[in-house]
């Protein structure tokens, strides 16, 4: 028996259950934007547009330019493990992924990183997760089609 495809999941959902995703997806956004600009956006962007040196602003400079002589074959090995030390013990799965469904997460990303050639990194960071929780919405409303199925297929056997 083939896997049955993303929106047949989709399709599985209610709009009771999709309306109370959605509010938690928009929840956390709205939580996460505001921390962001409280904490990134506000002071970056002072300083930003008032162009004052400040030590903020040096000392990012200084950090960067500390950052930009690390040559890149010790950055990406130290990336690589540090994300497999983080994520040991830990088990990936890769989603099932037809052609719309891959059309549509390639489609936002290019987007979002288009986002950074043109808009400062202080502010595409937050606009980032706001540009890319839809595809978050999106795998929740799978996992509960998926889930309503298996109960579905539950009921039915225990029925017969």
């Amino acid at each position: 028996m083939t896997q049955p495809s993303a929106w047949h999941y989709i399709s599985k959902v209610t709009l009771r259950d999709a309306w109370d995703e959605l509010r938690g997806v928009l929840a956390g956004t709205i939580a996460l934007g505001i921390f962001a600009l409280l904490l990134i956006a506000v002071p970056y962007g002072i300083i930003y547009f008032t162009g004052a040196p400040t030590f903020v602003s040096n000392g990012y400079s200084e950090f960067s330019d500390f950052l930009k002589s690390i040559p890149w074959w010790i950055i990406a090995p130290a990336l690589i493990s540090a994300f497999l030390w983080l994520a040991r013990g830990q088990r990936f799965q890769f989603p099932e992924l037809d052609f719309k469904l891959w059309l549509i997460i390639a489609t936002i990303q290019f987007v979002a990183f288009a986002g950074f050639a043109f808009v400062p990194w202080w502010l595409m960071v937050p606009a980032y997760y706001v540009i890319t929780s839809p595809l978050l919405y999106l795998d929740r409303l799978i996992e509960i089609g998926r889930e309503k199925l298996e109960q579905e297929q539950q009921s039915e056997r225990n029925q017969e």
